[in-house]
């Protein structure tokens, strides 16, 4: 029996848009307008539970997520999960989706350890981090 942990690790970068209707109509915020999203996707479990088939599920759900036609590629967020997207905290509400869409393609046992970390770059000051639920992130070695 094998002991410690294994992690994998993938990280993919997409384009999604969404709008912002609770801003005044002249914002240009409440138009539909997109962000680069980088997905980072960890998984860290006990070695007996890691096999080769799930690190490879692991890596075709990342790649799956993105590709064109996929879940993620060019998509409006507001129409995932049934239009429960709160665009007030996108990458926050982004991981938690990532981590249910990921999680339901990886053996049950592992989505416990499943992490996701989600961040638009050219908007959010630190990144979003899920693993069930949100949880909080350093930044700068410090607590946020």
């Amino acid at each position: 029996m094998r002991t410690g942990t294994l992690a994998f690790s993938h990280q993919v970068d997409v384009a999604a848009y969404h709008s912002l209707p609770i801003l005044l109509t002249w914002h240009p915020c409440n138009k539909y307008h997109g962000h680069d999203y980088r997905i980072t996707m960890e998984l860290t479990a006990p070695a007996g539970l890691v096999t080769a088939d799930a690190a490879d599920q692991l890596r075709v759900a990342a790649a799956e997520l993105v590709r064109p036609g996929g879940p993620l590629h060019m998509e409006e967020l507001g129409y995932l999960d049934g239009g429960e997207f709160d665009p007030r905290a996108d990458s926050q509400w982004l991981a938690g989706w990532v981590h249910r869409w990921v999680a339901a393609r990886l053996p049950e046992a592992l989505s416990t350890y499943l992490v996701i970390q989600v961040q638009a770059p050219a908007v959010d000051r630190i990144p979003m981090v899920h693993r069930g639920s949100a949880i909080p992130v350093e930044h700068n070695g410090q607590p946020v």
